[in-house]
């Protein structure tokens, strides 16, 4: 029985253990974490909440002024706040915590925000139904859903990308937007240094015109139309390969060689195993898992799993500083709270991080030093005394930490929570211990 890979399971590739979760983990963390890998996934569905967006974006388009128009933004809003309660919930309350995890990561690395306002509608629904039923699926399976979903489609610009030479183009004199193309291959699939260059971006992003949300003149329920008349017709060059005349076949061949791409094996692994590894990954892991992302023509099942299996993800080095959600939801598991309510997301908000507003399409960054600035910390510092007299129940805070913990902790943060002066600021002191700010 080893409480230290079940303390690692549970906050590294989780979002930290309720209390007595570890000693039920301790037999086999590898068969849990394996296990929530191997469960089916969420089906895509008829996509009922983007179609209640999409009827939400209609109406406000539709509506003749701008006092009609108030409802219907007011049920966006509403959407949006919930949506971002709902993020964080589903990160406290999962019984599949490495599953979620993955949820969130691939959420951020095909980053939308609600800066973009059109977004507003369809946060909730894109990560519920263009990112959860593929975690474990094809990559070329997500990343077809992600470019298709609106509020992708509406964050990089992609509904005012005409083709200049296209029928619409030459009559409105309106012309290509490249945001998409570009952060297609320099984010999303190829990453910097892939292997792309401008002449790329602006064909990827000829190819991808026509690609647009529903509209109201569209048949109920359209989320995603490929509209010929703003397409840039002939034949393109992309990546070396020559793509004749095809119209969203176009888009599609091309979204088919980007996922199948060696350096998007290399990409895709470096993020994940910064994400669960190290800040600077092992070159032995970003390798490893790589070579099964290409062998297995992207199964993130399987890259998962190799993520499992790498001794690196397992060293007891507590390498990771969590981010605000992190935080915010390991603070809830820790305390065994059911639900959490908007209070949660103007947590995280204070502490950095606006659920759905990540900073660039780059999406909210990985490494210790984004967090650790002074004003952050002191944040952290502050919240945590402010939170704690809310939450804390009776117990003393050397089991409380180890119970979520396991035994890393060092003989340091132990005397220093054996002699804290009173419960709860012996409860802030473990919260704030490196023990527990890293995972």
């Amino acid at each position: 029985m080893s409480l230290v890979e079940a303390a690692i399971a549970a906050n590294r590739f989780g979002f930290g253990a309720r209390p007595g979760e570890l000693e039920t983990l301790a037999d086999n963390p590898w068969d849990w974490l394996r296990a929530q890998i191997r469960q089916p996934a969420a089906p895509a569905g008829d996509l009922p909440l983007t179609r209640a967006g999409m009827d939400i974006l209609i109406a406000v388009q539709s509506a003749p002024d701008e006092e009609s128009r108030k409802p219907h933004q007011e049920a966006a809003r509403a959407l949006r706040d919930r949506d971002r309660v709902a993020h964080i919930q589903g990160a406290v309350a999962s019984d599949t915590p490495f599953r979620e995890r993955l949820v969130k990561f691939w959420t951020n690395h095909f980053t939308v925000a609600y800066v973009q306002s059109y977004v507003i509608p369809f946060g909730g629904a894109y990560e519920t139904e263009a990112i959860r039923p593929y975690v474990t699926g094809r990559f070329r399976d997500l990343l077809g859903a992600v470019v298709k979903h609106p509020a992708m489609l509406f964050y990089l610009d992609n509904v005012r990308s005409v083709g200049p030479n296209s029928k619409y183009g030459l009559k409105a004199g309106v012309g290509l937007n490249e945001n998409l193309g570009r952060e297609l291959m320099e984010l999303h699939t190829l990453g910097v240094g892939g292997g792309y260059t401008q002449a790329d971006v602006r064909t990827l992003a000829m190819i991808l015109t026509g690609w647009t949300p529903g509209r109201a003149k569209d048949p109920p329920g359209t989320i995603f139309a490929f509209r010929p008349t703003g397409h840039e017709p002939g034949p393109k060059t992309f990546l070396g390969k020559t793509y004749p005349e095809a119209g969203q076949a176009e888009g599609e061949a091309a979204l088919d060689a980007l996922a199948a791409h060696p350096a998007t094996a290399r990409h895709i692994a470096t993020q994940l195993a910064r994400h669960f590894i190290a800040d600077d990954p092992p070159k032995t892991a970003v390798d490893r898992l790589a070579k099964t992302f290409l062998d297995t023509d992207g199964d993130l099942a399987a890259v998962s799993e190799a993520l499992i299996d790498s001794p690196e993800a397992w060293q007891h080095e507590r390498r990771k500083f969590k981010s605000p959600l992190d935080l915010v939801a390991s603070v809830a598991r820790g305390f065994d709270l059911g639900e959490v309510g908007p209070a949660a997301v103007v947590w995280a908000r204070r502490l950095g991080q606006q659920i759905y507003d990540a900073p660039s399409p780059q999406g909210w960054p990985d490494r210790e030093s984004d967090w650790l600035a002074p004003e952050l910390v002191m944040e952290r510092m502050e919240w945590t005394y402010q939170v704690i007299p809310r939450l804390t129940a009776d117990q003393s805070p050397l089991p409380f930490a180890e119970a979520l913990v396991g035994p890393t902790l060092s003989e340091q943060t132990k005397a220093v929570l054996r002699g804290a002066p009173s419960q709860r600021e012996g409860i802030a002191l473990a919260l704030l211990s490196p023990e527990f700010q890293r995972r």
